[in-house]
């Protein structure tokens, strides 16, 4: 019986750590408690990009930090080099997704790539919309696409009109049960970025992100 007791006592601590640390894996707080400042729809660019990060003998990993600017600490870091996946820009910083699903803003010397060439174009100044949600009403988080599964030309295609409820669902991963992180109506126009098992990735005309199937397309 003390050995049961005991056996089960160990399971629990390590339910509790595990529940803590995956809690902690995507945090939207920085070790100096400043919450994650995601961007404004001015601040996202048109086309998202996958960028590789520069580093040298002396760097091997970049901070992801909670707003655009110094010294309010860190969400933890990503590998350099590596990739990310770059959102917007604000005040010399990007803001970028990893592929573990982290989140947060890197200053932009440390990426690497053709300026020149890679569309840099963001919206409307004077567009007044949230930035983009990453949690669905399930609770799920958004899950970007891998490197591998987007397109060389993004296509816009347009969410056709004879759907039942007039809209589609906008889905947080390339599957059905995650729950939804709003609808994009018929009749809107959508750039369709990536695929995976049927599903497509997909980006709004006001800059929000999800999974649905190409069948609502046109």
């Amino acid at each position: 019986m003390k050995r049961f007791v005991a056996a089960l006592l160990c399971v629990m601590m390590l339910f509790a750590v595990f529940s803590v640390s995956a809690l902690a894996e995507y945090s939207t707080t920085s070790n100096r408690g400043v919450e994650l400042v995601r961007p404004e729809t001015r601040d996202c660019f048109n086309t998202p990009f996958w960028c590789r990060l520069f580093s040298n003998d002396y760097v091997k990993g970049l901070y992801l930090m909670p707003m655009p600017e110094t010294g309010h600490g860190n969400l933890g870091s990503v590998t350099a080099p590596g990739k990310v996946y770059v959102v917007a820009e604000k005040n010399g910083f990007y803001y970028c997704v990893t592929n573990d699903g982290k989140q947060g803003w890197i200053w932009n010397e440390w990426f690497d790539f053709d300026r020149d060439n890679t569309s840099l174009a963001k919206g409307d100044p004077d567009d007044e919309f949230e930035a983009y949600p990453t949690r669905s009403t399930r609770g799920s988080k958004l899950r970007f696409p891998a490197e591998d599964e987007y397109y060389e030309d993004p296509e816009t295609m347009t969410v056709v009109t004879e759907t039942v409820c007039g809209s589609i669902y906008l889905m947080p991963k390339a599957e059905l049960g995650h729950g939804n992180l709003g609808i994009v109506r018929c009749g809107e126009d959508v750039k369709v970025l990536a695929e995976r098992d049927g599903f497509l990735f997909l980006q709004t005309e006001d800059g929000r992100y999800g999974w649905n199937s190409g069948t609502w397309l046109s």
